[in-house]
Formats: C-alpha cells, sequence, structure tokens
C-alpha cells in the first residue's frame, strides 16, 4: 500500500493507523529482514544514459577484464559455470568494449538502459503490475547531483543498510563524497527523481535476472509466475533495455536454491527465457 500511494501519511489515512503506527511496524519489518527499504533510481535520465554488461570469465582467476578503468557504478559478482560479473558502467558499450581483456573475459550482453520500471506487489493475489517512474517535471542533473544519483543506487541495490531517515542519507552522502552541502542538490535535483520503494525479503537471497519477452506484458507475466510458485518474494526495480523484444535486468529477493532443485517448477511460458544471477558480491565502483 506504501509502494502505491507513495506517501506513509496517505497509507496510514487509508488503514485507518497513525502515521507513527505505520512508521514504526516498517522499521520492526526491515529490522528483521522481512521487507528492505530501498529508493528507485531512474538511472537513465543521466545523461550517458548508463550501461549494464553481463561478463563472463574463462577461468576463476584473478586476471583483470578490463585494460584500463571505466566508469564502473556498481558490479555484482555471480558464478553460472564461469564466473561472471553484471555492470552498471556510465559510459557507452562501444567504449566498455574497448576497454574488454580478450579472451580472458567476453560480453555476453552490453546493453544501455531506456527505462526503469517500478514493481507495485499485490500481496493478496500475489501478482505484481509494473509502473513507470513518473517525472513530474524535467530535471537537469548537474555533475555533483549525477553523483548523488549513482551513489544513492550503490546505497540501495542491495540495500544492506539501516538509513531510514532522509537526513542519515545526507550524511552519509556528505562523509562518502566530501561534498559541503549534498543537503541542497538532494532536494534540489536528486529526491524528484527517486522513487522509495519497500519490498518483502523474508531473508532471502539477492538475485538479478536477465530476462527476454516478445512484450512486456508476458515479462509482467514472467515476474508473477515466480512469486506465486514461491522462487521469488519481491522485485526492488525492473531495468528495460530493449523494448521490441523486450529485454530486461529484474532485481529481486528470492530464493536461489528453489531454481536449484529440480521438483521445483512453475508453469511454462511461451516467447519468455531468462537467466538468474545469484548476488555473491558487489564491488562499488
Amino acid at each position: 500500500m506504501v509502494n502505491k500511494y507513495r506517501s506513509i501519511g496517505k497509507t496510514s489515512e487509508f488503514l485507518g493507523w497513525s502515521t507513527p503506527k505505520l512508521s514504526k511496524t516498517l522499521k520492526s519489518l526491515i529490522e528483521k529482514n522481512i521487507v528492505v527499504k530501498h529508493y528507485v533510481v531512474p538511472l537513465e535520465i543521466s545523461k550517458a544514459r548508463p550501461s549494464i554488461a553481463i561478463i563472463y570469465k574463462s577461468q576463476k582467476s584473478s586476471h583483470e577484464c578490463f585494460k584500463k578503468p571505466n566508469r564502473v557504478i556498481i558490479s555484482y559478482y555471480s558464478y553460472t559455470g564461469n564466473p561472471t560479473y553484471l555492470y552498471y558502467i556510465d559510459d557507452e558499450c562501444s567504449k566498455i568494449e574497448e576497454c574488454l581483456e580478450y579472451p580472458a573475459c567476453r560480453i555476453v550482453l552490453c546493453e544501455s538502459i531506456r527505462k526503469t520500471l517500478l514493481p507495485i506487489e499485490d500481496p493478496d493475489l500475489l501478482k505484481v503490475d509494473l509502473a513507470e517512474v513518473n517525472i513530474e517535471e524535467p530535471v537537469e542533473l548537474n555533475g555533483n547531483a549525477a553523483l548523488i544519483l549513482f551513489e544513492i543506487f550503490k546505497l540501495f541495490n542491495p540495500s544492506l543498510t539501516l538509513l531510514h531517515k532522509t537526513s542519515e542519507i545526507i550524511e552519509y552522502l556528505k562523509k562518502k563524497l566530501g561534498l559541503k552541502n549534498p543537503k541542497s542538490y538532494f532536494y534540489t535535483y536528486v529526491r524528484k527523481v527517486i522513487v522509495e520503494h519497500y519490498v518483502p525479503r523474508f531473508n532471502g537471497d539477492y538475485l538479478l535476472i536477465y530476462a527476454t519477452s516478445a512484450s512486456k506484458k508476458d515479462l509482467n507475466q514472467l515476474m508473477n509466475q515466480l512469486i506465486q510458485a514461491g522462487f521469488t518474494v519481491g522485485y526492488s526495480q525492473v531495468h528495460i533495455l530493449s523494448e521490441v523484444p523486450v529485454e530486461a535486468v529484474i532485481h529481486a529477493w528470492g530464493f536461489y536454491e528453489k531454481f536449484l532443485a529440480e521438483e521445483a517448477v512453475h508453469s511454462h511460458l511461451k516467447n519468455v527465457s531468462y537467466t538468474v544471477y545469484p548476488v555473491l558480491g558487489v564491488q562499488y565502483g
């Protein structure tokens, strides 16, 4: 309900609760790892339109995948038959490919982020709908605002901290980035585009799912199948890389052991395929 109304006050009014009661309940659920709070960051509004690159290593060695540094925002480590890295990079794919150390590493996917979608769950029906991040007015991001945007993305994906208040986030940004007045940038630019979001976790694993489908409706159906079959319990956000056909990277909380168990299945879906990357490590750029 909080995700739907995007307001603690409006949700409290709908439920007939006091605002302090709802805030206290949410805080308790977060501390027990039943729910995670994070901010959805529409990275596509950045001038460079960041890219997502999935890279496989040919060996589990210490060999670096890039010949020279690039503008990595965050990278996720996984293992799917090969050491696997999923990078968010503030650059174009052509430049990322130029930096790659081939054949020690190979790119299996590189696309720029076209759109960020918000998953709005209905817990009673065990289904999710995908909504667009609506930015009410154009926001011109300067250098510091973009830095803050990327830092918030790193801080909350996955959300492993217990920063509940905006003042705590601003203090964190001040220490991390060394900015004199991050509060001004935060409220003038950043707060207008990020969306506070709550996601069921139930102590599950953080999963990245690369999915392809014929349409957004099919993608939505896949997400519903996974949540109804108990493979996933909640979704943080969806990054659309292509719309015809649909290519997407889904951030989810779920249970990777269910994907490994042969007897655990869900109904077959036409025109849909996916690869699940359990996040085993995170490195911040």
